[in-house]
C-alpha cells in the first residue's frame, strides 16, 4: 500500500554543488529539489505559521457541500487551498485502497472517511449526497469536513524479462475533501498548547464586595464584615492560581522554575490567619487581595487572542486541516483547524512577554505585602486613576514597600517597563526608588489626567491632625476634593470632629427678629423718655395733681420716674445682649430677664397712671407688650439646636452611611467626591471610605453681623403722640356735678330745713372719684314727720335729682371717648341703681303713710313723679331693674296682705311694675 508522505520528517540539510562537465548522478540532482522544496515548507511552517489562514469554510445546504475558496498550511509544509468556492454533491468511500495516512489509523483500522465529488464531476463510483444516509448509515450534520493533501510516490516503470526502462518516479500530490464523524476525529483535530488556549482554560475572577449592614457602631463590626469577604476572595484565589499556573506553565517556564502557586497559598494562608485577629488595616487587606484578583485577571486578559506556535512540530496535522462541521455549530471554531501564526508575523507579539511580566508582578505583590505602622509614614496624597483602569496604570498602594532586593515599582507597570521608564510610576514611595517626572512631585506637576487620589499614611492617626493636614493640602495644591470625618460609634457627644459653628438660614433669620426687637426696644426707651417729660409737664402746669389720691402710696411724678428709670436701663442692656453674634447671644440669656423687667415696668408705667393717661393709638409700650418677637427667638432657638442635633448624628458612621449608601473603600476619593475618614472613640483613624460626589453641608462660619439700621417709615409724629396726660375723668365729671349743683343752689328756694343737707348727699352720691356713688337711701322703715308732707317732698326732690344727674351723665357720654367714656357708663349705672333705691323708698313710704291716692291727691302727684323716674332707668341695666322688680313685689304682697287692703293704690303700683 502508498503511504502519504511527511516531507519534513527527514531535512535535507545540504545540495550539490556541481561543477565544470561534472556528470550529475540522480541523487545529485534530488538533493537540489529536496533541499528547496524543504526550505520552502520550513519558511511557511517556521516563519509564516500553520493551519487555515482564510476562507475554507465548509456548509451544508440540500444535500450539497459547499466550500468556500480559502488558503491553509499543514504542519507538514503543505499548501492546501480553494481558489474558488466548490460545491460538492457526490461522494464515495474513501478506504484501505488509498495511500495510507497514520491519523486515519491511530486506533488500528482505518476510519471511515469519505471522499466528496464536485459538482458536474463524473465519477461511476460516487453516488449522490441526498443517498449520504441511506448508503453509510451516517448522518450528514454528524460529518466534520477534512482537507487532504494527498501526497505520495508512484512508480511508473515498464519491466519485462528481458528489458526494463527506467522511466523514474512520479510525485503525486492531490488536494482532497472528505468526510469524517466528528466521533473519530479525535486524533485528528489535536492542537498545541497556545496563550489563548489557557485563556479559555482560566476563568476570570470576581472580587467579594463587603456590604456594609445598618446600624454600625465599632471597628469590631466593620472588620467582621470586611473578614468575611476577604476569606471568600482568598478562598478564590486559593483555588484559582494552581489552575493559572497548569495552564500557562508551558509559557512561563523562563521565569519560575518550578510551580509557585503552593509557596503563593502558603504566604496568602499565612496573611489571612494574621488578619484573623488583626486590629487595624483590614480594608487594605481587603484592596491586596483585589489586587491580586486584578493581576489574575490582566494577566488572563494578556493571553486572549495570541496563538502564536514557535516552531511547531511536524506531525500535528501533518497533511490535513479541519474544516469544521457541516451542522452549523454556534461557535464556528468547533472542529476546525485554527490558524497559528509564528511569532515573526503575529499582530500579538510581546504579549508572552507581558503574560510573564504580570506573572512576575503576582509574584512580587504576595511577597512584598505589608501595612506600615502609623508611626512609619505621614500622610500623602498620590494621584492616581479609579478601578476602571488597570491595576498597573494606578499608582503603587502604600502596602508595597519597595526594597533593592524586591523593587515592586520595576515590577509594576508593563508598559515602563519596556520603556526603561519604571521610576515614572506614581507611589506613595516614589522617594524610595528614586521616583523622576511627575511622579518626583505629584501635586505639583499637571494632575488633569488623573481621575482618583490615593490618601495614604493617615491610618491609626489622630483625626483631627488627618483632617486639619489634608485641609491645608487641598487648599494649598488646589485638590478637587473634600473630606470629612464620622465617628464608628453611638454616642454624638463623643465627636472628636465636627464644625466649631453651622451659620444657616434661620440663624440670619434669627439675628433680624434679633435686630426688630432691638429697635422696638430703642423705640420703647424713647417712648418712656417722653412718657416722663408728658407727666412732668402736666404737673407742674396743674393739668393733674402730684399727690397721691389717685395713685396710692406714691405721686404720679415718683411713678414716672422709677418706671421710665427700669424702662430705659433694661432695655439698654437687653440691647447690647441682642445686637451680639449668635454664639455669644446664646451663652448671654440676661436678655430675658432685662426684657421681662422692661415689659413689667412699661406695663406698670402706663396702668398706674391709667387714671390720667388717654392713648389715641398703640404705643410702644403696647407694641411690646403684645410683641411675640420673645417667643420666636425661644421657638428659633430650639429649632437651630435640634438642628445641630441632628447634623451631629448624621456624623454617626452609622447615621451617615445610611444617608450616603455609595458610601465605599477605595483607599482614596475620585476627582469632586468627598474622603470620609472613619474614627474610633479614642479619635483614631481605623478606616476610610469615599463617597462619588462633594458632600455635605457647606459649613459656613459665623460671620461679623452688620448693624440693620431700621427702614424710615414710621413717622417721629406716632412716637411724639400716641399717649396724653389728662385730668382724670372722675375728676372732670365731679367738677361738672359741683358746677351744676352751685348754680342749683342759687336758685333754690329752699321749703324745708332738710334740703340743703339733702343736697350735700346728692353730692356725695355723684362723686365720681369713687369706684361708684355710695346710695344715701336709709334702711328701715321711713317714720314721717310731724309735718307729713316734708319726707314725701324729700323723696321726690332726690328722684328728680337723681334723673337729672342721670341726663347728665348720659349726654356727657356722647361727648367722649375711650377710658372717659368708660367711666361715665360705669357712674351713670351706678345712679340709675340709686335712683332704683330711692323709687322703692318713696312707694314703700306710700304704702304705709299716704292712704289717699286719688286723682288730684298730691299722693296721685306723688305716684306719677315716682313712675316717671322708673322710665329714665335703662331697660338693660339688669341690676337695676331686677331690684326694682323685688322690691315692687314685695310692696305689692304687703298691701294686699293688709286687713284692708288700698286697692287704688295696688292698680296704680301694678300698672307701674306691669304684669
Amino acid at each position: 500500500m502508498l503511504e502519504i508522505l511527511n516531507s519534513l520528517e527527514s531535512i535535507t540539510s545540504g545540495f550539490t554543488v556541481f561543477e565544470k562537465d561534472q556528470v550529475l548522478t540522480h541523487s545529485q540532482l534530488n538533493s537540489i529539489t529536496s533541499y528547496f522544496e524543504d526550505q520552502t515548507r520550513l519558511t511557511r511552517v517556521k516563519l509564516l505559521g500553520v493551519g487555515i489562514c482564510c476562507g475554507l469554510h465548509a456548509s451544508l445546504v440540500a444535500n450539497e457541500v459547499t466550500v468556500t475558496k480559502g488558503a491553509g498550511v499543514t504542519t507538514d509544509g503543505d499548501l492546501l487551498f480553494l481558489s474558488q468556492d466548490t460545491t460538492f454533491d457526490q461522494f464515495k468511500a474513501y478506504d484501505e485502497s488509498r495511500p495510507k495516512y497514520d491519523p486515519f489509523y491511530s486506533t488500528g483500522p482505518m476510519l471511515k472517511v469519505y471522499e466528496l465529488i464536485s459538482k458536474g464531476e463524473t465519477d461511476t463510483v460516487a453516488k449522490n449526497l441526498n443517498q449520504f444516509s441511506a448508503e453509510t448509515g451516517d448522518n450528514l450534520n454528524d460529518m466534520v469536513v477534512l482537507m487532504l493533501a494527498e501526497s505520495y510516490l508512484k512508480d511508473s516503470d515498464l519491466c519485462s524479462g528481458t528489458d526494463c526502462d527506467n522511466l523514474g518516479q512520479d510525485r503525486i500530490c492531490h488536494f482532497k475533501v472528505l468526510l469524517v464523524n466528528q466521533d473519530s476525529i479525535s486524533s485528528l483535530n489535536t492542537s498545541p498548547d497556545t496563550p489563548q488556549q489557557a485563556f479559555m482554560a482560566i476563568e476570570p475572577l470576581v472580587a467579594h464586595r463587603p456590604t456594609l449592614p445598618a446600624a454600625l457602631k465599632s471597628y469590631t463590626e466593620l472588620a467582621k464584615v470586611y473578614r468575611a469577604s476577604c476569606e471568600r476572595i482568598h478562598k478564590t484565589l486559593v483555588s484559582h492560581l494552581p489552575k493559572m499556573f497548569a495552564a500557562c506553565g508551558t509559557f512561563l517556564e523562563s521565569v519560575f522554575s518550578a510551580d509557585p502557586s503552593d509557596g503563593w497559598i502558603g504566604k496568602l494562608t499565612n496573611i489571612k490567619s494574621y488578619y484573623q485577629s488583626a486590629t487595624s488595616g483590614i480594608q487594605y487587606y481587603h484592596d491586596f487581595l483585589k489586587d491580586l484578583v486584578d493581576t489574575c485577571n490582566e494577566l488572563r486578559e494578556s493571553l486572549f487572542g495570541d496563538n502564536t506556535w514557535c516552531c511547531p512540530e511536524t506531525d500535528v496535522f501533518p497533511k490535513h486541516l479541519l474544516l469544521g462541521s457541516l451542522a452549523g455549530a454556534a461557535d464556528s471554531d468547533h472542529n476546525r483547524t485554527w490558524r497559528y501564526p509564528s511569532p515573526m508575523v503575529s499582530q500579538t507579539t510581546g504579549q508572552l512577554g507581558h503574560v510573564r511580566f504580570l506573572a512576575q508582578k503576582l509574584n512580587l505583590l504576595i511577597t512584598t505585602f505589608r501595612i506600615p505602622s502609623s508611626s512609619e509614614g505621614e500622610v500623602r496624597i498620590t494621584p492616581s486613576f479609579l478601578e476602571d483602569t488597570p491595576l498597573e496604570k494606578r499608582a503603587i498602594p502604600y502596602y508595597y514597600k519597595p526594597d533593592s532586593s524586591r523593587p515592586i515599582h520595576r515590577q509594576w507597570s508593563y508598559a515602563l517597563h519596556q520603556r526603561r521608564m519604571d521610576s515614572y510610576n506614581y507611589s506613595y514611595h516614589a522617594g524610595d526608588f528614586g521616583a523622576t517626572g511627575g511622579a518626583a512631585a505629584p501635586l505639583k506637576s499637571q494632575i488633569g489626567k488623573f481621575s482618583f487620589f490615593r490618601v495614604e499614611g493617615h491610618l491609626g492617626k489622630g483625626v483631627q491632625g488627618v483632617v486639619k493636614q489634608l485641609e491645608n493640602e487641598i487648599a494649598k495644591h488646589n485638590l478637587p476634593f473634600s473630606v470629612k470625618a464620622v465617628l464608628l460609634g453611638s454616642n454624638s457627644s463623643q465627636l472628636a470632629v465636627k464644625p466649631d459653628f453651622r451659620y444657616t438660614d434661620l440663624h440670619r433669620f434669627h439675628y433680624v427678629l434679633r435686630q426688630d426687637l432691638v429697635h422696638q426696644l430703642n423705640e420703647v426707651k424713647q417712648f418712656s423718655g417722653k412718657f416722663h417729660a408728658y407727666v412732668k409737664s402736666a404737673v407742674d402746669t396743674g393739668v393733674i395733681s402730684n399727690d397721691t389720691q389717685d395713685t396710692g402710696d406714691i405721686t404720679p411724678l415718683e411713678i414716672a420716674t422709677q418706671k421710665h428709670n427700669v424702662v430705659a436701663r433694661k432695655s439698654g442692656d437687653a440691647q447690647v445682649a441682642l445686637r451680639q453674634g449668635y454664639s455669644k447671644y446664646k451663652v448671654d440669656a440676661s436678655w430675658k430677664s432685662n426684657i421681662k423687667a422692661t415689659l413689667e415696668s412699661a406695663a406698670q408705667f402706663k396702668y398706674n397712671l391709667g387714671k390720667f393717661v388717654k392713648t389715641e393709638f398703640a404705643t410702644p409700650f403696647d407694641s411690646l407688650i403684645s410683641a411675640t418677637i420673645t417667643s420666636w427667638l425661644e421657638w428659633l432657638d430650639q429649632l437651630i439646636s435640634q438642628k445641630e442635633q441632628h447634623e451631629d448624628e448624621s456624623l454617626l458612621f452609622s447615621n451617615f452611611s445610611e444617608d450616603h449608601p455609595a458610601i465605599e473603600h477605595f483607599a482614596g476619593v475620585i476627582r469632586g467626591g468627598t474622603l470620609v475618614l472613619v474614627y474610633d472613640t479614642s479619635s483614631k483613624i481605623v478606616a476610610d471610605f469615599m463617597i462619588p460626589y462633594t458632600c455635605c453641608e457647606f459649613e459656613e462660619p459665623e460671620p461679623e453681623q452688620p448693624e440693620l439700621s431700621k427702614p424710615e417709615v414710621t413717622p417721629p409724629w406716632i412716637l411724639d403722640n400716641g399717649i396724653k396726660v389728662l385730668k382724670p375723668i372722675e375728676h372732670i365729671v365731679a367738677d361738672k356735678v359741683s358746677l351744676f349743683g352751685n348754680e342749683l343752689e342759687k336758685t333754690w328756694q329752699p321749703k324745708f330745713d332738710t334740703q340743703s343737707a339733702y343736697f350735700s348727699v346728692f353730692k356725695e352720691a355723684v362723686d365720681l372719684g369713687n369706684s361708684a356713688p355710695r346710695s344715701t337711701a336709709r334702711r328701715g322703715p321711713v317714720r314721717p314727720s310731724s309735718s307729713g308732707d316734708e319726707l314725701l317732698s324729700n323723696h321726690l326732690a332726690r328722684a328728680k335729682l337723681t334723673v337729672e344727674q342721670i341726663s347728665m351723665l348720659k349726654k356727657l357720654h356722647s361727648e367722649v371717648s375711650g377710658n372717659e367714656r368708660r367711666a361715665v357708663t360705669r357712674k351713670r349705672k351706678a345712679a340709675e341703681v340709686v335712683l332704683a333705691e330711692i323709687i322703692l323708698e318713696g312707694f314703700s313710704y306710700i304704702a304705709s303713710s299716704v292712704p289717699d291716692v286719688s286723682p288730684g291727691s298730691p299722693g296721685h302727684t306723688a305716684i306719677s313723679q315716682l313712675g316717671s323716674a322708673i322710665k329714665v332707668i335703662d331697660l338693660e341695666h339688669e341690676e337695676a331693674q331686677k331690684s326694682l322688680q323685688v322690691g315692687l313685689k314685695k310692696i305689692l304682697e304687703k298691701l294686699e296682705s293688709a286687713a284692708a287692703p288700698n286697692t287704688e293704690l295696688i292698680a296704680l303700683i301694678h300698672g307701674f311694675r306691669g304684669p
